[in-house]
């Protein structure tokens, strides 16, 4: 019972562990499931959240660290987007088209730092915080842009481009401050979510 705070990606938290909290809901029906959405680093010390689902594995503090997951991103374009253009062979042809991402002075973790791996040649045009507005974008055919694959699965107007040459692995990590790991609403509502991410991010296609 109670309120249980987690900080999680939005892309993470709107695919796969909203439906984890909802079961957790349902099973206990005064457990407060609080899913903190935002781009940004929590303080757990500072009670920001009870827990975090992050891309970046913290180095210091006084933290338990478990990793959960790995997951890939591909570059992607809707299908009628990419038949408007000259077809991509190449990295260095994507300075044809338009790209989408991060707004780079506004990326909180370096790990979602993709683009400047990619190819000097690409450039995004449009960008956003919000990797939900970036999928968006993709979808109306705003562009190419790189993005989970767990994001893009459901969506058959999308496809990869350049799949072997594009294609980057990152892993997501379970952190808890050592002094609440064993609150019994924050193990029950962790391991569900450990378990819910494991199983939708090991599904997916290599």
């Amino acid at each position: 019972s109670g309120p249980v705070r987690v900080g999680v990606p939005e892309g993470a938290a709107s695919q796969i562990v909203v439906e984890v909290a909802q079961k957790l809901c349902d099973t206990y029906p005064k457990l407060e499931m609080q899913l903190v959405a935002l781009p940004q680093k929590f303080s757990l010390s500072k009670r920001e959240a009870d827990f975090v689902i992050a891309v970046s594995k913290p180095q210091k503090g006084r933290v338990r660290v478990q990793k959960i997951a790995d997951y890939r991103l591909h570059l992607n374009g809707s299908k009628a987007y990419l038949s408007q253009q000259k077809k991509i062979k190449k990295v260095s042809d994507l300075i044809k088209v338009r790209g989408v991402g991060y707004i780079s002075d506004m990326i909180f973790d370096d790990e979602l730092d993709y683009i400047p791996l990619v190819d000097g040649s690409f450039n995004p045009h449009l960008t956003s915080t919000s990797i939900h507005v970036q999928l968006r974008a993709l979808l109306n055919g705003a562009g190419v842009g790189i993005l989970p694959d767990f994001m893009t699965a459901p969506h058959e107007n999308l496809v990869k481009v350049l799949p072997d040459e594009i294609s980057f692995k990152r892993s997501f990590w379970y952190i808890v401050h050592e002094d609440y790991a064993q609150l019994e609403r924050v193990r029950v509502c962790s391991k569900a979510i450990i378990e819910g991410m494991r199983a939708v991010l090991k599904s997916m296609p290599k």
